[in-house]
């Protein structure tokens, strides 16, 4: 491995744990230019174009659901490999492109029957991958096929 891929990777590693660990993306993230010490007898500056995430929440339920409904993944001839999981995080992706902040969750598949109604090929067989979405108070379910939406838990309860 190069060691400008290693670098790279480097700061690919540092850059995602940053942002898992500062919890939603409400604060403007900005990128600098920086300089890493490989060794002590050598210094490299790394320059990284300068980017600023703007996530934010969606702001009612009429737009999570509106937006869901929009942005479902039908399955094709081309997703004939796919699996419950390749469906909800090509769902966060688009998501993330649109400024918006989704959750994967990977539920029971008797809680995906309770919200989402039966279907054969969730049934006993384990967990399933959704997306979620939270608006004050609310925490809601997102089906990436169906493209529906349904309650889990309000915290004012």
């Amino acid at each position: 491995m190069k060691l400008i891929d290693l670098i790279t990777c480097a700061l690919m590693v540092a850059f995602g744990a940053g942002l898992f660990f500062s919890g939603y993306f409400t604060a403007r993230e900005t990128i600098k230019p920086d300089t890493i010490v490989i060794n002590t007898e050598s210094t490299t500056t790394v320059t990284v174009a300068e980017r600023v995430y703007d996530f934010k929440p969606f702001d009612s339920l009429e737009q999570l659901e509106a937006w869901a409904n929009e942005n479902r993944i039908m399955p094709t001839p081309e997703r004939h490999d796919w699996n419950c999981v390749d469906y909800a995080l090509e769902l966060q992706a688009r998501a993330l492109e649109d400024g918006l902040i989704i959750s994967y969750e990977s539920i029971p598949g008797s809680d995906y029957t309770f919200y989402f109604g039966e279907n054969a090929h969730i049934l006993d067989k384990g967990n399933h991958a959704i997306c979620s979405a939270f608006i004050e108070p609310v925490m809601y379910l997102i089906c990436p096929i169906k493209g529906e939406v349904a309650q889990k838990w309000d915290r004012s309860d």
